[in-house]
């Protein structure tokens, strides 16, 4: 699917895709509707990818879809992100809710391996679905390389937020917060992830934006090449992130593999993917969200201690590393 945010999911289908092709070469084959139009995509992969599925001894969906028919003969692998459709419906359109919610379970049941993306997440979709369990198996997606890369930036004057606007991801918690200290801090939060304008807001969020002075909240809007968002990373002084829900979460890891200290919820898989190189706040308490935030930026050896922290934890997290692990899988299926 195309769209004009590059998410986490169409990031790691993109990566994975890639990773196998590139390890197995001629034993893969790379599949992908000849339309951009939405309606006709999902007519392809229910109707038309299976007939040539049927040619193939394993069928590998890396974006929570697969067809509804299988062929004989022919194995199903299919990565299920999240069920966050079900626990934060109003972040997703009433459309999208209706195909997920309906598909997902067929999905699931025709899938002959499942693959999802933390323990966090597995546990989610086992306790929804307990039947299918035994399918489940957890492997970590990565970081993109670029992050990784040293270089020196000067720390700018700026709190960084990346993400969309949505209920699900807490933005309103995070502006909440950030109205009651940015005088006390005196620095600007910086918003990366589609305007304003663009997305339908809460009015919550809408009185939040106006009542924060404009010097102090800047909107950079969606930035899908990796290394300008290294750079603005880089620069940051700090990186919030108070999400209610997130199966993985591409934010924090990248925020710490380019050498900024993470504010992050206590929810959902954070604390699994972020372990010890984060500060936790309560992403549903606007005071947890603040101190957070208000300590990060005045104490300097936290600062530093979290920099080193998390250089170290996103070392856990590279694409070479889940590539092995899905090409491992495959094998095991074949």
């Amino acid at each position: 699917m195309k769209h004009r945010a590059i998410t986490g999911v169409e990031r790691y289908a993109i990566e994975i895709t890639m990773g196998l092709k590139k390890r197995l070469g001629e034993l893969v084959d790379i599949s992908e509707p000849p339309s951009h139009s939405r309606y006709f995509q999902h007519l392809w992969e229910h109707a038309l990818l299976p007939c040539k599925a049927s040619n193939y001894r394993v069928l590998f969906s890396p974006a929570n879809v697969c067809p509804i028919y299988k062929p004989r003969g022919t194995k199903y692998i299919t990565t299920i992100h999240d069920l966050s459709f079900f626990y934060y419906s109003e972040s997703f359109s009433k459309s999208y809710r209706l195909y997920y919610t309906s598909l997902t379970p067929r999905v699931l049941s025709i899938s002959d391996v499942i693959i999802t993306v933390s323990q966090f997440e597995r546990d989610m979709i086992s306790l929804k679905y307990p039947l299918i369990k035994s399918k489940i198996n957890v492997i970590y997606s990565g970081i993109d390389d670029v992050f990784f890369k040293s270089g020196h930036a000067e720390k700018g004057d700026y709190i960084l937020y990346v993400g969309n606007l949505s209920k699900r991801k807490n933005f309103e918690g995070l502006l909440k917060a950030f109205k009651r200290i940015y005088k006390a801090i005196d620095k600007k939060l910086v918003v990366v992830g589609m305007k304003p304008e663009i997305m339908r807001l809460s009015k919550g969020v809408e009185r939040l934006i106006k009542a924060i002075p404009s010097e102090y909240l800047e909107f950079k809007g969606q930035i899908n090449d990796n290394r300008k968002l290294s750079d603005i990373y880089k620069k940051a002084l700090a990186f919030v992130f108070p999400s209610f829900y997130e199966s993985f979460g591409f934010p924090p890891l990248e925020a710490m593999a380019s050498g900024t200290p993470v504010i992050v919820s206590g929810r959902a898989a954070l604390p699994e993917i972020c372990g010890d190189a984060a500060v936790y706040v309560d992403p549903g308490n606007t005071d947890s969200i603040a101190k957070g935030i208000f300590n990060v930026v005045k104490n300097e050896n936290l600062r530093y201690s979290l920099i080193e922290k998390g250089k170290k934890r996103a070392l856990e997290f590279r694409w070479s590393k889940s590539i092995e692990k899905h090409c491992e899988l495959l094998e095991e299926s074949l």
